[in-house]
């Protein structure tokens, strides 16, 4: 039997409650985001969770380099359409920056996020933007949420907010284009970090080619666009792989089905949209040897042929963004921006897509048509 949130899409089964039920848990859920006693509950979590012991590497998780980020919490509701909640929107923003702070007090190492759907407050001028009425009175604020967080994240979920098939193409890259405006008004980078689509037989490979694969398709071709305009955006995620010996549900997307096809072209036109551009000047420049990143190309080389290698050229990162970064100048010379000739040509043959760039050394060196060479490197 499936669980309740795959079928109706939440974790409280509503329809069956009254309406004095319904609103007793509504005022109950609120309390979490400002009763000290939660509080205390949440951050007792946290300790837990970055304390723990992976049992594979036998790392704890708040000094794990396989954990990227920390979500607070997932899609969180503090509803304001009772009058008695209107003290909501204030306090989630103010969870989130608390929390965060704990989070990263207990794990320095770790980005932190929201977790939350990115709906647009009462009264923000993006309100419009929201799926439906409803979504503005969640209590969340993608703005003031995520102002503290480390990245903005945003979720899609056009089947669960009664967005019609034919119109859920259009309202994902318009979903996506006002939270990257967003993002840019706090200097924010965004994860387009949920979305997917509902088929109501997973094993149906028509619905899966004519439902699923345009919608994927309209994702992704928003997200590249994005990145193509250098806008604030991290990546995506779709939700989700249909893990072998376990349900396969409404949003799980098999091997087989033909929407992988769609996602294997997305991950290889991001792969050469992100070796396109180099770390910016402040994360790789002055060289040193304890700098993380670096500007990594293939060794050109008389005899690169045989010797397959790769080279560090930060100088580039300053010569990229001296002509096409944010107010650049792409007619400028070598000369005038007090850079070699060599940084020039490598920062326009990335532009122009002639060559790609690696952030690390191992990026560059990675087999398998992932680095700069198939077998990978052998010097």
């Amino acid at each position: 039997m499936p669980r309740f949130e795959e079928k109706y899409g939440g974790d409280t089964d509503t329809l069956a409650m009254s309406v004095a039920q319904k609103e007793y848990e509504t005022l109950r859920h609120a309390l979490f985001f400002r009763e000290e006693s939660c509080k205390q509950l949440y951050k007792d979590h946290v300790d837990a969770i970055t304390g723990r012991k992976n049992s594979i590497n036998g790392l704890l998780y708040k000094n794990d380099p396989t954990i990227l980020a920390w979500n607070l919490i997932n899609e969180p509701r503090c509803e304001t359409w009772m009058p008695a909640n209107s003290w909501c929107p204030d306090a989630l923003s103010s969870w989130f920056k608390e929390m965060g702070d704990y989070v990263r007090s207990k794990d320095p190492n770790h980005l932190v996020s929201s977790g939350s759907e990115g709906f647009f407050g009462e009264g923000d001028a993006r309100q419009g933007k929201n799926p439906r009425a409803w979504a503005s009175q969640t209590g969340q604020n993608f703005v003031d949420d995520n102002r503290h967080m480390d990245f903005a994240v945003a979720h899609a979920w056009p089947d669960n907010w009664q967005i019609p098939n034919d119109q859920q193409g259009s309202f994902l890259r318009d979903w996506l284009a006002s939270h990257l405006e967003a993002a840019e008004s706090i200097n924010m980078p965004l994860l387009f970090e949920e979305f997917g689509k509902k088929i109501d037989n997973p094993d149906d490979a028509a619905a899966i080619r004519q439902l699923r694969d345009p919608v994927f398709a309209a994702s992704y071709d928003a997200v590249q666009k994005a990145v193509e305009e250098n806008k604030p955006l991290l990546g995506s995620l779709y939700w989700k792989w249909a893990v072998p010996g376990m349900p396969k549900g409404p949003y799980g997307v098999d091997v087989d089905d033909s929407t992988m096809g769609v996602i294997k072209t997305h991950a290889t036109i991001m792969q050469r949209l992100v070796n396109a551009i180099p770390p910016r000047p402040g994360c790789v420049l002055p060289a040193a040897p304890n700098k993380t990143l670096g500007v990594w190309f293939a060794s050109a080389a008389p005899d690169a042929a045989t010797k397959r290698g790769c080279v560090n050229a930060p100088e580039v990162s300053l010569a990229y963004y001296n002509l096409y970064g944010p107010g650049g100048t792409p007619t400028a010379t070598a000369e005038e921006l007090e850079l070699s000739e060599v940084s020039m040509a490598y920062a326009k043959a990335l532009h122009s897509g002639k060559v790609q760039v690696y952030p690390t050394r191992l990026a560059c060196c990675r087999a398998g048509g992932l680095g700069a060479y198939p077998q990978g490197c052998n010097v």
